[in-house]
């Protein structure tokens, strides 16, 4: 895992950079922990809602087959 770790940070840094670094990496570690949850549960249901046959809607013309790549804007939408 060091190796992750730039070398310049790795032999300056001071106790509480580092500890700063610590919690950052934990918060990141936790929206990413959040995120996948959250995709786990929206696969769930759609899942069900494929073998129930209510997905796709008859109303939805045009449905993306995958994430879009960069972030969503209001007027990327």
């Amino acid at each position: 895992m060091a190796s992750r770790i730039n070398p310049r940070f790795a032999a300056h840094a001071s106790p509480a950079a580092i500890d700063h670094a610590i919690r950052e990496a934990d918060a990141a570690s936790r929206r990413y922990a959040l995120k996948a949850d959250a995709l786990r549960r929206l696969l769930d249901a759609r899942r069900e809602q494929v073998a129930a046959g209510t997905w796709p809607s008859k109303d939805d013309h045009a449905q993306p087959t995958a994430a879009p790549s960069g972030p969503v804007t209001p007027t990327s939408r």
